[in-house]
């Protein structure tokens, strides 16, 4: 079955979320913090401040608070090279010099941000590393695009589009196709050459410059989603945002025309409760979670697996109990395929599956876990039925779990249940907030909440912030009674 997709977005001054829908479910979500936002991938241009050949390194100032950490091992004349042959630090470098970096880790406790000289611009195609090879262009490929034939025919393709349409573009270095670059058309792989060329373009504009700053902001959650997630089966991108759906469709006009009108501003606010997102989130989220024909499934996450457990439940099915189980398996395959995605699950995880005797039956399981992982961007090894009749997989592991993200372990249950975060709540918190904020006669708002709760609204200074925002005075007050999940907001007229 065809999956059409659709995007909706939601974005206030305080977080970006990022539904993707298929056939009208949910199927994963992006949050992005702006007090938190990542700087990884972002390029700035530094200043070398001190070198330390006893650590071959050397800190860099990008114009942050904090210097960034350059070891030897990133940069960009180390690159590839073995260990005998690599240089040091001080001979390549030197105190005062004017560098382009990109972030490689965010800072960690009082330590700053990690770079590297090393610079990549990613397409949804192609990583392009700049700067390479001698003022010349060349071509690699993902290992797993081993056929000869397809490797000609992208090298065919790319040097087509640089001398009928970029020739223009004055640029070097190595262009490495991405395994799902196989099957592309010449018009996907000019669009995905385009705005890498744009990137660079913008990289260049700086090498007159002295002054440590950002360059590059690589970091966008949203034209991530526009290069890595967009396929060409969406229907509608809906934006709660004016601004942000201003910027998104000019930038699609110009390197995605396809999707320019698909683009909407949705005028109405809370875009995510009149589509369920929040609601069916905290289902999702459950330990447990029931199907339709009245079984359900138990997931139960540690530190070296996952464990998915699936049960009959109330499902009574017909007299031949081996076509109950697979039906309800069936089901169930299909719902953890949709979790595996949602949810971000990685690592080692094992499926529990009610028990069939037909090996045609497990067959048929396979089949349909593969027709439904075929969407999910993470790398997933199917690895077949085990001796104890358990169905193991493994997931590529790209980033920490939505679960890991929201919640974290209860001290009072001495850990074996999940709770919110302070910042989940908080959140929550905000977004209603800022909903009541359209209704004009509302004059103030007032937050009963748990001291956690209240400390972060008063520590980060957010509530004057978010107060000028929505024009309306926000009071706050502790109620000792509440755990930390439990919250009140009374509107006052």
């Amino acid at each position: 079955m065809k999956n059409n997709q659709t995007i909706l977005i939601n974005s206030n001054f305080l977080e970006t979320r990022i539904a993707i829908l298929e056939n009208n479910i949910l199927k994963e979500i992006y949050i992005e913090d702006i007090a938190k936002k990542s700087l990884v991938g972002n390029i700035y241009l530094g200043k070398v401040i001190r070198i330390l050949p006893g650590l071959q390194c050397a800190f860099i100032d990008i114009g942050l608070e904090k210097k960034a950490f350059l070891h030897v091992d990133h940069l960009l004349e180390n690159k590839y090279k073995l260990l005998n042959d690599k240089k040091l630090i001080e001979n390549i470098i030197y105190n005062g010099q004017i560098l382009k970096v990109q972030v490689l880790k965010d800072e960690l406790n009082n330590k700053g941000v990690l770079v590297s000289t090393q610079i990549k611009i990613n397409g949804k195609y192609i990583i392009f590393l700049p700067y390479m090879n001698n003022n010349k262009i060349f071509l690699k490929f993902s290992k797993k695009i081993k056929s000869k034939k397809i490797k000609n025919d992208l090298y065919n393709k790319f040097n087509k589009i640089i001398k009928n349409y970029l020739n223009n573009y004055l640029i070097n270095g190595c262009f490495l196709f991405r395994s799902i670059a196989e099957n592309i058309t010449s018009e996907e792989l000019y669009r995905d050459l385009k705005i890498i060329f744009h990137f660079f373009k913008n990289l260049n504009i700086y090498d007159e410059h002295k002054k440590p700053c950002l360059i590059f902001n690589q970091s966008n959650t949203l034209k991530d989603i526009l290069i890595d997630i967009i396929e060409p089966n969406i229907q509608d991108i809906f934006i709660d945002n004016k601004k942000i759906t201003y910027e998104f469709k000019n930038w699609a006009y110009e390197f995605m025309p396809h999707i320019y009108y698909k683009i909407q501003y949705y005028e109405k606010n809370d875009l995510f409760k009149i589509y369920n997102i929040d609601e069916t989130m905290n289902i999702s989220l459950s330990r447990k979670i029931n199907l339709k024909s009245g079984g359900y499934i138990i997931i139960d996450q540690t530190e070296a697996l996952i464990i998915i457990d699936v049960n009959t439940g109330s499902f009574i099915g017909n007299k031949d109990p081996e076509d109950t189980y697979l039906k309800v398996n069936l089901e169930a395959i299909k719902e953890i395929a949709r979790l595996l995605r949602l949810r971000n699950l990685s690592g080692i995880i094992l499926i529990d599956l009610i028990d069939m005797k037909k090996r045609d039956n497990k067959n048929v399981v396979l089949k349909e876990l593969k027709d439904n992982i075929i969407n999910d961007k993470a790398k997933v090894n199917i690895l077949g039925f085990t001796a104890l009749g358990l169905l193991e997989i493994s997931r590529e592991r790209k980033k920490n779990s939505y679960l890991s993200n929201l919640f974290e372990p209860c001290n009072i249950c001495n850990k074996t249940g999940l709770i919110k975060t302070v910042e989940t709540i908080f959140h929550e918190i905000c977004r209603k907030i800022i909903n009541s904020s359209y209704d004009i006669n509302i004059k103030k708002l007032k937050i009963l909440a748990s001291k956690p709760i209240i400390d972060i609204f008063i520590e980060k200074n957010y509530i004057s912030f978010i107060s000028n925002h929505i024009n309306k005075k926000i009071i706050l007050e502790i109620n000792s009674i509440y755990n930390k999940e439990q919250y009140n907001i009374i509107n006052i007229f």
